[in-house]
């Protein structure tokens, strides 16, 4: 087999991979939803039991969300997988790759059920659209994955409450554990974003197993822009493969 047969081989397992850690990562209860524009829950199910009010600290201070939202935005390039997964529909995501309908991706379509798409918002590096943002009357604004200045959080939550980057990484550094984990408090569903990302664990543990050539091989994760460091969520993915 040519270098160029096994690089190939090696690039289609490797994505097979992926989508399958894509796929839990947004499996959850299944589908149900309004079709009337409105938010929806998705699964149907409601938080946890006194789950609110709940408070979320983050790069900028603390944010408590005092009840169950049912206007979610999401200004973080990927935290509306996990709201999709806990079974919410946000009403308006922010654009990052492009070319999907409500900025939802082929491994979470389904999970809108019979909710309205998404409106879609656009940060052309001048920051979130605050005045879209303000219309759509939100009740909570979600920013993990993202490079939300202190202004830009000043503003945001003049209009609800923001659940911003955490201090503890670099922006957009967030890893999908805790993005996953902080999403699920911020929505009333801690435990049910615990099961979600041991889901994913057992995945990655399972790829492992059937991909023993994962652990000596190298690889490059990288975008139209830029090539992404390993501790980054896109670069993280490979290398928890490679463990």
């Amino acid at each position: 087999m040519s270098r160029a047969q096994r690089a190939t081989r090696f690039a289609g397992r490797l994505a097979s991979v992926l989508l399958l850690a894509g796929g839990v990562a947004a499996c959850g209860s299944s589908d149900s939803g309004t079709g009337s524009g409105s938010p929806s829950t998705g699964s149907g199910k409601t938080a946890d039991a006194g789950a609110f009010p709940v408070t979320i600290a983050h790069k900028y201070g603390s944010t408590t969300v005092k009840s169950e939202p049912k206007r979610i935005v999401t200004v973080g390039l990927t935290d509306q997988d996990a709201v999709l997964a806990l079974g919410k529909v946000p009403v308006a995501t922010t654009e990052w790759v492009g070319g999907y309908k409500g900025a939802i991706g082929p491994w979470a379509q389904s999970k809108l059920g019979g909710a309205a798409v998404p409106t879609v918002l656009k940060d052309t590096g001048t920051g979130p659209q605050t005045e879209k943002i303000a219309a759509l009357r939100p009740d909570l604004i979600i920013a993990l994955y993202s490079g939300l200045t202190k202004a830009q959080y000043d503003t945001l939550s003049k209009f609800a409450p923001v659940v911003a980057q955490p201090k503890e990484f670099n922006d957009f550094g967030i890893p999908w554990q805790q993005q996953t984990e902080t999403i699920g408090k911020a929505l009333g569903k801690q435990a049910e974003a615990r099961t979600l990302v041991e889901g994913v664990k057992s995945a990655f543990s399972t790829a492992q197993k059937q991909h023993p050539e994962f652990a000596k091989a190298t690889a490059v994760m990288a975008t139209p822009y830029a090539a992404i460091r390993a501790g980054e969520i896109r670069g993280s993915l490979l290398a928890r493969l490679a463990r």
